[in-house]
């Protein structure tokens, strides 16, 4: 057996991934998600009886913790892919990921809320294969750490950083700087990215040619001018701009007038009713007509 996905069977426990690691050696792919009662020691069962693995996905398993990959760096060598979205990570724990873990491709650590920068230290300098990174809600992350992280991983080439909160357009100018294979980019809720930053990333000669999807939900500060800047990038398939207060519905039809190829996500709230100013008599309900 070489794939496996045993998402949401919260019966399985460590004696389970013991067999499968006893009985399956040749297994690549293994998917235990949500599986709430698995902890170290089943995980750790896996990596070592299972030496071709490739791709773990550990979403929301709550019961490993921070030294789940302590010790594991010699049975990690060919995992590509690994996913701990919401699982309970600390900066020791990635740093034992990216000593091991050499090949990693793609990394989740989606919701790992206790991460700081030192944990993008760590992947700058152990992970530079790194194709694919989601770090949602690392509302600890700042322009520091990624710094690091785009001359140390400069094969990026989708990042997720929604509701990464402390960064700012220093981000973007690394990024578009370090990261020449950008193609998808998220920063949904990174209030502080202004027009100046998106400048520094859409008129990047690699990335006009490459970027093709940008993220930009609850950017409350960039305006109709990043339009005009995206407007510059030739490869861009889909913009994201729901929330974004101060983009204008004329700008975004310019801009679709321009690129209608291009499709623009965005919302609008309907504007408020105004107020009737003629008096409403006492004990009436406005929708009573008097005759």
């Amino acid at each position: 057996m070489l794939w496996l996905d045993l998402e949401n069977c919260t019966a399985i426990t460590d004696k389970s991934l013991k067999a499968i690691s006893e009985g399956c050696r040749q297994l690549e792919y293994l998917n235990i998600s949500w599986c709430e009662n698995i902890q170290d020691r089943g995980v750790q069962s896996i990596l070592q009886g299972c030496s071709k693995l490739n791709t773990l996905i550990c979403r929301g398993c709550e019961g490993i913790t921070e030294n789940v990959f302590t010790d594991m760096g010699a049975y990690c060598k060919e995992l590509r892919a690994l996913n701990l979205l919401g699982c309970f990570i600390l900066d020791d724990t990635v740093a034992d990921i990216a000593a091991g873990c050499r090949s990693l491709e793609y990394l989740c650590l989606s919701m790992c809320t206790q991460i700081t920068d030192r944990s993008l230290i760590c992947l700058a300098n152990g992970c530079p294969l790194l194709r694919d990174i989601e770090l949602a809600g690392c509302s600890l992350l700042s322009d520091h750490g990624f710094a690091v992280l785009a001359k140390g991983c400069n094969r990026l080439e989708r990042m997720d950083l929604e509701d990464c909160s402390l960064i700012t357009d220093a981000t973007l100018e690394n990024l578009s700087k370090g990261c020449p294979r950008l193609v998808n980019l998220s920063l949904s809720h990174c209030e502080l990215i202004t027009d100046a930053g998106l400048r520094q990333l859409c008129l990047n000669h690699s990335l006009r040619e490459r970027l093709v999807i940008l993220e930009l939900d609850n950017c409350p500060q960039i305006t109709d001018v990043s339009l005009d800047y995206m407007r510059q990038v030739r490869s861009m398939q889909r913009i994201d701009l729901y929330d974004c207060q101060n983009i204008t519905k004329d700008a975004i039809k310019r801009f679709k007038s321009l690129k209608p190829d291009v499709e623009v996500h965005a919302y609008f709230a309907p504007a408020t009713p105004p107020v009737s100013a003629q008096p409403v008599r006492s004990g009436i309900c406005r929708c009573c007509v008097i005759l």
